[in-house]
């Protein structure tokens, strides 16, 4: 007992912990879709727990917590200050634009699992295309993005619609023999 004692006494000695203020914009994005940027990062330090509390809306910034060993704690402050500075520098360098796509076409961005969306971010990188809601009867279309990226999108998205609009779909009966 007592060298375990002597053990988690050593251990709490050698926790250290550290906050880093995250902007409030940059949180969702910090995270990622289902958590993925945030799971990437702590992949990278393992030996850190990275605590990350709820959005206050009070506040401008939310602090996120960091964990362990004083080196392992310093290591992932910068990597996380890395990473927060790459997205506030691409969220300052984006544009927004909205691009008219007819509503009878937004069915098609979210066929087989979101496909057509999921490849388009894949292939311009730092981009959100968001579609409105069906409910909405919007034609409008927000692009957010680098701005030649943005224009990039904005065309691929063009070529597509007058794809759609150009081709003829017939039904045709076949006997079964």
């Amino acid at each position: 007992v007592e060298q375990c004692s002597k053990f988690l006494l050593q251990k709490f000695k050698d926790l250290h912990s550290a906050e880093i203020a995250v902007p409030k914009r940059l949180y969702p994005m910090l995270i990622g879709k289902s958590g993925s940027n945030i799971q990437r990062l702590r992949e990278k330090v393992p030996d850190v727990r990275i605590d990350m509390p709820s959005i206050d809306d009070t506040n401008e910034s939310t602090p996120l917590r960091l964990s362990g060993k004083k080196a392992d704690v310093d290591k992932a402050r910068k990597l996380l200050e890395e990473h927060i500075a790459q997205l506030n520098t691409s969220v300052e360098n984006s544009v927004e634009q909205t691009i008219s796509i007819d509503p009878k076409w937004h069915s098609r961005f979210f066929l087989n699992k979101r496909k057509l969306l999921t490849d388009l971010q894949q292939q311009y990188g730092d981009m959100l295309i968001k579609i409105p809601e069906r409910t909405s009867n919007s034609d409008q279309v927000l692009l957010r993005g680098p701005k030649e990226t943005l224009d990039q999108v904005r065309k691929r998205l063009e070529e597509l619609i007058d794809t759609w609009e150009n081709t003829t779909t017939k039904e045709m009966s076949i006997p079964h023999r």
